[in-house]
């Protein structure tokens, strides 16, 4: 049969042919790809001198040559028996172009297609790893998936191991591409993907311990991109511990060990852990080190390895350490396969440490380095904008921002952060669960007081306002941008995706579907295979800028204010500032040089736990909202209300508090007057919002007329929190005095069940839909903030059995009535669990649930004194017929006043009154 053929090729092609028959194609696979390739020797060809020429001699036969096809598939078959126990050999790259010519053979049988399969795959695998496919991940993906297709055919005596295998490949390259991508949406599937493969695997086998190194590598990831470095390194050293129970030359023990040190480099980096110090160890240094100059490994992870041992010899800090970095970094460079997502960080990292040793050590008056800086990473943000990879576009921007600010180019410094801060609302709108959307957004507001802090410092005041309102605008963007999407699909003619996204499981939704359904929201044009089609700017162009200041004037037109501030605080380096937007006048800045972090930092360590007390905690936190309320004056309300002018009685001022300084009582700072404390409260009107758009928006909104509604009155909790009686005489004589119809859902006052329900979520839902249900919601109750970005539900209501309404769930409910007033007398309720600037919160969700007014409280709050403050302020809202803010502020003034209690008040609530300023300080007003 290949007789005709040269000679070292037929007699490769013969020996394969004999050997297949007695081993057969997947069983050689199989240990190529799988398991322990120690038990798999006899498989092996050793004679690689050989079958080098027998594939130069196949390179040059004709393409018709007879029989072609078998003869590539038995020299696939060499190929992969060369390279057992290296999935790297290049041998098994040759395999799966073979396998492309071996294909179309007729009499291929079933299991040499899933052969063939599964080398293709195992290349692309390999590019992705490298970086080195511009081909799109979901393209790849759908390759793979369609591996798992031909399994079926595959004999029963081998399936469960092919099917293992592509299980194997799968996970690889989802693992790699979550984390290339930095998609929190694909690594939530992981997880839950992972569990079953370590559920289904059997005890104590290799296969189970595979599943749980991997589950345990994805946890990782998860970690690291919540900024959680502490426990991510706790999770790597598990995963490395748990490798050991396997054999030395396992592809996972051995893939794991080289990609160990990199990750752990990453881990080591200051973040959200609370060290604040780079923390690599000498033992990390020097295994990257030994990494760098090994034989042993291909040059795409040498590089990876160099360019993470540049990283460490930069923050060193000196001459020398910078030179090596930038040396490092010039070797590694041509390593680094070009063209993906690998080759683009490669870059990043070469420009970032050019730019550094210019900075810290170069000549002033020679940019040429920081040039040099400046294209490295315009070279890798052309690379992420032509693969569409948002994630490396957003990570390289601040340091490109700050490269263009030293190099003069304002505009394009202004550009880049824009870019950058679209780029995370991009990513976040196309997760499906609430806390992927936090998770992909990362550190947005963080970005936005980032490059708010570079344009102060180049006197760039309107640059500095616009990128404070683009980070907390599309924080709130991001979260409510799922409410209502079958009917806003319908609307766009979608109504096939409608039905799709109405079928899909609500906390489980796809994340292919969220991205049609994302893409098609915001007119995007999507690829066949899920990748962008359209212009990569343009599509970062439909995320909403923030309102102009001819906007805000308008809205503070409408809503009779006199200003809209913000207050940013200052660092070591900078000073604070106010910036002010008059209604009548141009915006300007106020320099508040006592307006700094660390004294605003303080504040938050001496609040409690998330839960309504029911007693106060003597002297304790008095004392410490006094103090930060006396300091609030000095720092920052004294020069603000002497800047602002009003023709009204008092001036009429909203607030935007920026990070830090989001927790405290502005409206009760305080000085001495006359031989007695003076609120600002007293001076002022203040209402707060959580970004310049969502005050334009309920500004555009109109009022809605206050009626009954429903009332939560201290639900039992089944022991989660201890019980609220101040809470339930608050909601019976809220009830009996405002609103008699009103639904009391929860405990009457005397501890049992409310008349109209126990106070379930169900209950709360339920009203929400109601057409009829009325536009007042009074929750008194318990609710709970817990920090961190990759929580589920960070901020929520504590409702009967211990039920969870959260943050997130308010913007998903499908209840198209508008409300007039939502009061939250629970505690922490206008705090975000996800980061002092995160600005979404339970009070941010009502007002992006159709809610005019919400009255919400900024810390833990005391149950009896609290009751008294909320029946004053609808006692002024509803018998006086103040507005809202002016309703609250006439509560506050007559806690401050130590007012006597109006006449008609039930007898419940006559013990109750205090003029504790920790009782009233705590509630704000938010929206109309």
């Amino acid at each position: 049969m290949f007789g005709s053929l040269p000679p070292t090729l037929a007699a490769v092609v013969t020996e394969a042919i004999t050997q297949r028959q007695q081993v057969g194609a997947l069983d050689t696979l199989r240990a190529a790809l799988q398991k322990d390739p120690s038990s798999a020797r006899s498989l092996a060809y050793h004679d690689v001198a050989k079958l080098k020429v027998a594939l130069d001699e196949f390179d040059a036969l004709p393409a018709d040559t007879p029989h072609r096809t078998k003869i590539a598939a038995a020299l696939a078959w060499v190929c992969v028996g060369s390279s057992i126990g290296d999935l790297d050999h290049e041998h098994l790259d040759r395999a799966a172009v073979l396998a492309e010519i071996a294909e179309p053979d007729p009499d291929v049988p079933p299991e040499w297609r899933v052969f063939f399969g599964l080398l293709r795959g195992n290349k692309s695998m390999g590019d992705v790893r490298k970086g080195s496919t511009t081909a799109s991940s979901r393209a790849l993906r759908a390759e793979f998936e369609g591996y798992r297709k031909l399994v079926d055919a595959v004999p029963g005596s081998v399936r469960r191991e092919v099917s293992a295998g592509v299980d194997a490949i799968l996970a690889a390259f989802d693992t790699r591409v979550a984390y290339l991508e930095a998609d929190p949406g694909r690594e939530s599937e992981l997880l839950r993907e992972t569990d079953g493969m370590v559920d289904s695997a059997a005890p104590a086998s290799h296969e189970r311990v595979r599943a749980e190194i991997l589950l345990l590598l994805k946890k990782t990831s998860g970690a690291g991109a919540r900024g959680e470095h502490q426990e991510g390194r706790r999770l790597l050293r598990s995963a490395l511990d748990l490798a050991e129970e396997l054999p030395a030359t396992d592809p996972i023990r051995q893939a794991l060990a080289a990609a160990a040190p990199n990750v752990m480099v990453y881990l080591n980096m200051p973040a959200g852990d609370g060290t604040g110090r780079w923390a690599t160890s000498e033992a990390d240094r020097a295994e990257l080190d030994r990494l760098c100059r090994s034989p042993d490994i291909p040059d795409d992870e040498r590089a990876t390895h160099m360019f993470a041992l540049a990283m460490i010899r930069m923050r060193e800090q000196t001459p020398a350490s910078m030179d090596e970095a930038v040396d490092l970094c010039e070797r590694a460079l041509p390593m680094s396969p070009p063209g993906g997502v690998l080759h683009s960080r490669h870059l990043a990292t070469m420009g970032i440490v050019r730019a550094a040793r210019w900075q810290m050590f170069g000549d002033p008056d020679d940019h040429g380095e920081l040039a040099a800086g400046i294209a490295c990473l315009e070279q890798a943000r052309a690379n992420a904008v032509e693969t569409g990879n948002v994630d490396v576009l957003v990570s390289i921007g601040r340091d490109l921002s700050q490269m263009y600010l030293m190099d003069g180019c304002t505009d394009s410094a202004r550009e880049t952060a824009i870019t950058g801060l679209r780029g995370r609302v991009w990513s976040a709108v196309l997760q499906s669960r609430a806390a992927d959307v936090h998770l992909a957004i990362g550190d947005a507001a963080d970005d936005a007081y980032w490059a708010a802090q570079l344009f102060l410092k180049s006197n760039r005041f309107d640059l500095a306002a616009w990128a404070l309102e683009m980070g907390r605008g599309l924080i709130i963007h991001a979260a409510t941008e799922t409410r209502d999407i079958p009917t806003r699909l319908a609307e766009h003619g979608k109504a096939e995706l409608a039905r799709e996204w109405l079928a899909a499981p609500a906390d489980q939704i796809p994340s292919e579907l969220r991205r049609r359904v994302m893409s098609a929201l915001a007119g995007v044009e999507l690829a066949a295979d899920g990748s962008l089609a359209a212009d990569f700017d343009t599509a970062m162009r439909l995320v909403p800028d923030p309102p102009s200041p001819d906007e805000i004037r308008a809205a503070l037109m409408a809503l009779d204010m006199d200003a809209l501030v913000y207050l940013v605080p200052g660092k070591r380096d900078g000073t604070g500032l106010a910036a002010v937007i008059p209604v009548s006048d141009h915006p300007h800045w106020i320099t508040l040089p006592k307006l700094m972090t660390e004294q605003a930092a303080g504040f938050e360590h001496d609040l409690s736990a998330a839960a309504r007390e029911v007693q106060p905690i003597p002297g304790r936190r008095t004392d410490t909202v006094d103090t930060m309320c006396e300091w609030a004056w000095e720092s920052a309300i004294g020069p603000l209300l002497a800047d602002v002018e009003t023709s009204k009685d008092v001036p009429r001022i909203v607030l935007i508090p920026v990070r830090e300084l989001s927790r405290i009582p502005w409206h009760a700072a305080w000085r001495t007057v006359d031989g007695r404390v003076r609120y600002a409260v007293e001076d002022a009107v203040f209402s707060y919002a959580a970004s310049a758009r969502m005050f334009c928006t309920a500004a555009w909104s109109g009022d809605v007329a206050l009626t009954d509604g429903m009332i939560v009155s201290d639900p039992d909790t089944a022991g989660a929190a201890q019980p609220l009686p101040g809470a339930r005489a608050e909601a019976a004589a809220i009830r009996e005095r405002f609103y008699p119809n009103a639904r009391l859902v929860g405990r009457a006052a005397d501890g049992t069940e409310a008349a109209d329900g126990r106070g379930l979520s169900e209950d709360v839902r339920s009203w929400l839909a109601d057409p009829q249900g009325g536009t007042l919601l009074h929750l008194a109750c318990h609710a709970t903030v817990n920090a961190g970005r990759g929580k589920d539900d960070t901020s929520y209501l504590l409702l009967c059995d211990a039920e969870r309404l959260s943050a997130e769930e308010f913007v998903d409910a499908s209840s198209s009535r508008d409300l007039a007033v939502a009061v939250i007398a629970a505690c922490r309720s206008n705090e975000s669990g996800r980061g002092y600037d995160e600005a979404f919160s339970l009070a941010t969700a009502f007002l992006a649930h159709n809610t005019r007014s919400v009255i919400s409280a900024r810390w833990n709050v005391p149950d009896n004194e609290t009751s008294v403050l909320m029946y004053m302020f609808h006692h002024f809202l509803r018998e006086e017929g103040l507005r809202p803010a002016d309703a609250l502020r006439a509560a506050q003034l007559w806690m401050i006043r130590a007012g006597e209690l109006p006449a008609g008040t039930p007898a419940i609530l006559n013990p109750l009154a205090s003029p504790d300023v920790r009782t009233w300080a705590a509630f704000v007003h938010s929206g109309r």
